[in-house]
């Protein structure tokens, strides 16, 4: 017997061929320094409320199986290459295309163009692996520090087993030393780069998720579905003015905005920009660290693309 040391894991991803039939996964199926992996098998128990002589019950029988896996992964950009974390964004609906210098991802509706997945999650000799996955992430980032992506999947559940710690990938220089959100050029509607000091940013892409049950499948599912997608997010700067952002006018007169925020350079350089911003709700607190000034807090959603 050996102990399990979880800092020794491995995230491996790949496009399937024929949806929900597991592909072979390599040391190069992802460029991706995961951090927060965490892992959840779905099997129900079919209680077996029996009748019989005694008020002991019968075995419980265990039903379909499906599996959540979620991790966080730093984001990069890799010049007009696709990132190593390109089949996780094309499971979560994003279509990516080359156009040099850049790599750019918009969203898509059609389902072609959202294929599946078979994810390996690796843990020193120990393999969990789900297949027919697709998901949803978040993406977030404060002041000083590197974008983060949230990742979310689901898929059908497949027996773990003993198997070698995958290699490391060759990781490119980008992912290993991904860009902090610094000189961000950050607006939105009227409010300036020069008149926004931004704290903190996320955009949650909202996709909504649905297994589909097969049972000519030994797990009971066929593959998860991606069905919708409700893009939402929020950011905090410090306090402008009326006369800079009037946000409650902006808010209940249902007035759409732009939003673009990018920061690094040439082929580290990552940027969004939402054509189509709409808030819905803003707050305000104070700022403790910064001696009391007061900060913003504004969620907003978004009609188009990220």
């Amino acid at each position: 017997m050996s102990t399990i040391r979880t800092e020794l894991s491995r995230i491996a991803a790949k496009v399937e061929t024929t949806e929900g039939t597991a592909i072979s996964l390599a040391a190069s199926d992802g460029d991706l320094l995961v951090t927060n992996i965490s892992w959840t098998h779905g099997v129900p128990a079919y209680e077996r409320n029996t009748r019989s002589a005694t008020f002991s019950k019968y075995a419980s029988i265990s039903g379909s199986q499906m599996a959540t896996l979620s991790f966080d992964v730093d984001m990069y950009a890799n010049g007009s290459s696709a990132p190593g974390y390109d089949a996780l964004m094309q499971a979560c609906s994003f279509v990516g295309t080359s156009s040099a210098p850049t790599y750019t991802y918009n969203p898509t509706s059609t389902a072609a163009s959202i294929p599946s997945l078979t994810i390996g999650a690796y843990v020193d000799g120990r393999l969990r692996k789900m297949v027919g996955a697709r998901g949803t992430c978040k993406i977030s980032a404060k002041t000083g520090e590197p974008w983060k992506m949230s990742f979310s999947f689901q898929g059908a559940d497949v027996a773990p087993t003993d198997t070698t710690l995958l290699a490391d990938a060759t990781y490119t220089a980008n992912s290993k030393t991904p860009p902090a959100v610094l000189g961000s050029a950050f607006s939105i509607g009227g409010l300036s780069t020069t008149e926004a000091l931004l704290r903190s940013i996320e955009f949650d892409f909202g996709n909504q998720l649905t297994m589909r049950t097969d049972a000519n499948s030994s797990s009971g599912y066929r593959s998860c579905a991606l069905v919708g997608r409700h893009v939402v997010g929020q950011f905090v700067v410090e306090m402008p003015t009326i006369a800079e952002h009037d946000l409650y006018t902006i808010m209940t007169g249902n007035t759409l905005a732009a939003l673009a925020i990018s920061c690094g350079s040439s082929t580290s350089k990552i940027a969004f920009a939402a054509p189509k911003v709409q808030y819905l709700d803003i707050g305000e607190s104070d700022d403790r660290s910064e001696e009391h000034t007061s900060e913003l807090q504004s969620r907003f959603g978004i009609s188009y693309a990220v």
